[in-house]
């Protein structure tokens, strides 16, 4: 999936045809894969937290961090895959995540995807409000715990919607799709069954660097469920496409 960083160029030395070669590529990536696919995927969940796009002081250094350009082609990717949800994960605010911006815009504009942005602090910076003003209103939702929701409601009358990234009582049998609909992804561009099995060596699928989504979707020996004595909702659950989808839509 990696395309040699030409957004690290880009940015050195401007190329007008950047965009459009992207969009040539995302689009050719789109109609291969639709043609191929074996399963309607429907949500794409990237974590992007401090490991990744926005590592923190301190931070122990991930086995790789990956590039703006090698988010962009999970999308690209993911899109061939009918995938029309996109939910990034962040652990911080998203000050310290400086392109997530321009995932969103291209999920957006390359793809049509509708968007969630899920964080974990209570307040957004005017820059930050600033940011979510220049994408699509109607298709993109900041999602936050039940906890947070009463304290960021204001930002509502800013044109900036609200919704709960944790909508189920934990505990429970989580009313989701399950990940048979779903690519999940580490902010080290580990693929995982989903994101409440995160970091668990049994249910790793592989990365984006050593194998197409065709491959590990289609692979009847790689777990593509989740065990029942397992799956009951909890903060892993947090920010999930396939759940929280379910709530929002009916």
């Amino acid at each position: 999936m990696s395309s040699g960083g030409q957004a690290g160029q880009t940015e050195n030395s401007p190329d007008p045809f950047h965009v459009v070669r992207r969009i040539r590529k995302g689009m050719k990536s789109a109609v291969e894969l639709s043609e191929e696919q074996s399963a309607q995927i429907a949500f794409l969940w990237m974590d992007v937290s401090k490991e990744g796009i926005a590592r923190q002081e301190n931070a122990p250094a991930p086995a790789r961090v990956l590039t703006l350009d090698d988010w962009l082609n999970v999308i690209d990717e993911a899109a061939g895959y009918g995938v029309n949800w996109l939910i990034l994960t962040l652990r911080t605010s998203p000050s310290r995540h400086p392109d997530i911006w321009k995932i969103a815009q291209w999920a957006q504009e390359a793809h049509g995807m509708r968007l969630g942005i899920h964080i974990a602090v209570d307040n957004l910076t005017d820059d930050e409000v600033d940011s979510f003003s220049r994408l699509d209103g109607t298709k993109i939702t900041l999602y936050v715990k039940q906890d947070l929701h009463e304290r960021l409601a204001p930002l509502e009358s800013m044109g900036i919607k609200i919704g709960l990234a944790d909508p189920q009582t934990y505990g429970e049998r989580p009313n989701c799709n399950g990940p048979a609909r779903m690519i999940f992804t580490d902010p080290e561009g580990v693929l995982y069954t989903c994101g409440l099995v995160q970091g668990n060596q049994t249910f790793r699928l592989g990365t984006i660097f050593e194998k197409t989504f065709k491959e590990i979707l289609q692979d009847p020996n790689l777990p593509h469920a989740v065990p029942k004595t397992m799956h009951h909702v909890s903060e892993g659950c947090d920010g999930c496409p396939s759940l929280i989808v379910n709530f929002t839509e009916s």
